[in-house]
């Protein structure tokens, strides 16, 4: 996702225990949205937030089926956005 210098503590994190902070379908199903247009943004879908992705699609019950179609929607949005930069952008 291009984010560098971030200092992460992979030893002490357990993703689990923040998931289990979105008890509702709504909720999960937000995250999921909110995460894919992050993870698309820059055009990549790489190995490491593919498996995050799929640890959290695991957890929440997921259907593949749900993953494709939020992977389509950040798709779409990260497109948007590209196309609003062109706009602003434009000289």
């Amino acid at each position: 996702m291009g984010i560098d210098n971030i200092i992460f503590d992979e030893e002490n994190y357990v993703i689990e225990n923040y998931l289990d902070k979105f008890k509702s379908d709504k909720s999960q199903k937000i995250l999921l949205l909110e995460l894919m247009m992050l993870v698309h943004v820059d055009d990549t879908y790489n190995n490491q937030e593919q498996e995050l992705m799929n640890i959290i699609s695991n957890r929440f019950n997921f259907k593949p089926r749900l993953l494709k179609f939020a992977s389509s929607i950040g798709k779409a949005a990260s497109a948007l956005r590209e196309q609003a930069l062109l706009i602003v952008n434009e000289t």
